[in-house]
């Protein structure tokens, strides 16, 4: 099946790696590693949906060749599920960045500072917008008093902040927002943009993470940890939050299915997450 349909094509001569060391692998899930299937809900996807076998096997390899892979996810830790900790990833970067999971413990977890989420509570609030705060350890649907709207996945509601201090440890390093529901945050864009960089993931949904704080600030916290460079790193992504990795990694792979800016500043565009282009990437750069 990979063997006849997948084919290495024209090597971009990376199978030499700087210095002779490993590469330090970075991909995204949704939407790279993992297809959320249209037909299936949201909840669904992120709780069940698998790599496919190909991938497995890729993950496999990149690791007997002494290659270090990373997932780097918009994900809170708590939203990794089993299928994807089971490609045994050397560390994983997450709530977008914020978070570092190295050697098998939290390394770094930069949640809001206190004042900056009462503010951005009652921003919202203000609004009557629905959101989700999202943190290392736990989530919470931030709603409109009148909202009947329901959690994109399995989580507790409020609708202020004393409410999210009922049902939470107010640590929250993010905030997913829904298309319908950013365009009410108009009258108060200017402030939270002051402190907040917002990313387009695709398919009506979007977040919010400190300024600063993304995908890009991950992948050199990881490399720094490792006393690696850019130069022998490599990212993986397809929505708006992949973007940062592209200035952190010598080479930066764009999906088939990626939006438009992340293809136009990617090293090489590769096949659709349905037809595994992870996999093609990774033979086309000699890594396995």
């Amino acid at each position: 099946m990979l063997g006849e349909s997948i084919q290495a094509g024209e090597p971009l001569a990376h199978g030499a790696l700087a210095d002779g060391g490993p590469a330090y692998l970075f991909f995204d899930i949704d939407g790279t590693l993992i297809w959320h299937d249209p037909d299936l809900e949201v909840s669904e996807t992120v709780a069940k949906a698998r790599p496919s076998d190909a991938v497995y096997q890729a993950f496999r390899t990149l690791t007997l060749r002494g290659h270090r892979t990373f997932i780097c996810t918009g994900r809170p830790l708590c939203m990794v599920s089993d299928p994807l900790l089971e490609l045994n990833p050397t560390g994983i970067i997450c709530s977008g960045g914020a978070c570092l999971y190295l050697d098998e413990r939290i390394a770094r977890d930069e949640a809001m500072p206190h004042d900056l989420l009462i503010r951005s509570v009652e921003l919202i609030s203000s609004c009557n917008a629905d959101v989700m705060f999202e943190g290392t350890h736990n989530s919470v649907m931030l709603a409109a008093r009148d909202s009947a709207a329901d959690p994109i996945y399995p989580a507790p509601r409020a609708v202020d902040a004393a409410g999210m201090e009922r049902v939470t440890d107010m640590r929250f390093n993010k905030i997913c927002i829904p298309q319908p529901e950013l365009e009410k945050l108009g009258p108060v864009r200017d402030e939270l943009d002051a402190c907040f960089d917002l990313f387009d993931l695709g398919g009506g949904a979007f977040e919010m993470t400190q300024r600063g704080v993304d995908k890009g600030y991950g992948v050199r916290g990881v490399l720094d940890h490792y006393g690696a460079g850019a130069e022998n790193a490599f990212a993986f992504g397809d929505s708006g939050n992949d973007l940062p990795m592209s200035s952190a990694v010598d080479t930066f792979v764009a999906m088939g299915n990626a939006l438009e800016p992340v293809k136009e500043v990617a090293s090489f565009v590769t096949d659709r997450v349905q037809n595994d282009g992870v996999v093609r990437a990774l033979l086309r750069l000699g890594l396995i």
